[in-house]
């Protein structure tokens, strides 16, 4: 799975404490994760990952809205535009050490479920597309769990909960058209990559983001840095 994927490719690369970063000395690139374990994107030009991203935006989200085993329990499905280019830059600098590939939700939309259990069932839809699953059209790069009970929401995101998916998909461009393919075909095929984020929600905690806290959540950041 990707956390034994990354445990491999962390043995490879060479340990780095944050200070020399801020010194000037530069993380390592290339390979299938950042030096912090997070997943890259397939390019690492920013202007071409953004042209990917607003080729394939309205497909995915077409896509993602079309699943038709949604579950019980499904308030709504929003669809999100490409990333501003401000924010994907200010992630880049702040964040991931002016590495481009690690930018990973340009493409982005959000489910949200009246519950925790519509939240757990939407993922093991998610699990059932993917590569380890059965029709193995997507795979799962990452799974950020900010329900669970370890995770310090107080601490890392002023009380914000959600469960945060990259899916990684691949696709052919022909004539305009956009047409995603198994996982398995993207060697032979030579098809496009790219990482998207998927946040899924409960409704009550949704409903608080959407009533002001996700702006007190960017000021936070703004003042973090991040």
């Amino acid at each position: 799975d990707t956390h034994a994927e990354w445990q491999a490719f962390e043995k490879t690369v060479p340990r780095f404490g944050p200070h020399f970063w801020y010194l000037g000395c530069k993380p390592v690139r290339g390979g299938p994760f950042t030096i912090t374990g997070k997943p890259r994107q397939q390019l690492q030009d920013l202007d071409l990952l953004f042209r990917q991203a607003r080729i394939i935006n309205s497909h995915f989200l077409d896509w993602v809205k079309s699943w038709d085993e949604w579950g019980v329990g499904l308030v709504r499905h929003v669809a999100g535009p490409v990333k501003h280019a401000q924010r994907a830059i200010q992630k880049c600098v702040r964040t991931y050490f002016r590495d481009p590939a690690a930018i990973s939700d340009l493409v982005r939309c959000t489910v949200v479920y009246e519950d925790i259990v519509g939240v757990q069932r939407f993922f093991e839809r998610v699990r059932e597309r993917s590569d380890r699953g059965g029709s193995g059209m997507l795979k799962i790069r990452r799974v950020k769990n900010r329900f669970n009970t370890d995770f310090d929401a107080a601490k890392e995101t002023v009380g914000y909960r959600d469960l945060s998916l990259l899916v990684e998909v691949g696709f052919l461009e022909r004539g305009g058209l956009v047409e995603f393919v198994p996982a398995k075909e993207w060697e032979s095929l030579e098809a496009a990559r790219h990482i998207c984020e998927i946040q899924v929600h409960a409704r009550p905690l949704y409903t608080v983001k959407q009533a002001g806290s996700h702006e007190k959540y960017v000021s936070f950041r703004d003042w973090l840095a991040s």
